[in-house]
């Protein structure tokens, strides 16, 4: 079943094949990459905050195992940029 948008049944062009752009292959995908390391650095980043605040503050035990997440994600930090 085809669902099809009430715009698009009020401009039938909308639905036209020619309408479409085919995307060409980019020459440098070092934006594309750029974008994805460093929104994965600030979700790790999120996530490690998260789990300090959780250990610290809730079960009142920071462990090496979190001061080894933080090291790691600073030295990782520090390797992308």
């Amino acid at each position: 079943m085809l669902l099809v948008s009430a715009k698009a049944l009020r401009f039938p062009q909308l639905l036209a094949p020619s309408s479409f752009v085919a995307m060409s292959k980019p020459s440098d995908y070092s934006p594309i990459l750029n974008g994805v390391i460093w929104s994965q650095i600030v979700l790790a980043c999120t996530f490690v905050a998260l789990c300090v605040y959780t250990r610290q503050y809730i079960v009142r035990a920071l462990g090496w195992d979190d001061v080894v997440m933080v090291v790691n994600l600073v030295r990782i930090g520090c390797m992308a940029s």
